[in-house]
């Protein structure tokens, strides 16, 4: 943080470029922060889950969150066999 301070400081002296640096550290650090806490995650999954159900009858499927075993550093969900979709064409 202090040498994105650093950076916009330099930056703003020396071109008219008014980008705040320090903010958009912050906003990446809070996303990833976010990111990593993997109950939310299992909640955000579960909304997907039951939102592709009702738009894509069937045809998509998203694992079950198990979330007896899940944590906030571990998300876990059911084993689907099956064709990955990074091998499809």
């Amino acid at each position: 943080r202090r040498l994105a301070c650093a950076v916009r400081f330099v930056i703003q002296q020396m071109t008219q470029n008014r980008t705040d640096h320090v903010m958009l550290l912050d906003a990446w650090a809070r996303g990833t922060y976010a990111e990593l806490d993997y109950k939310a995650e299992a909640r955000n999954q579960e909304h997907f889950r039951r939102a592709l159900e009702q738009r894509m009858g069937g045809r998509v499927y998203v694992p079950q969150v198990d979330h007896n075993l899940s944590t906030k550093r571990v998300l876990v969900t059911e084993w689907v066999d099956g064709p990955r979709l990074a091998d499809w064409p």
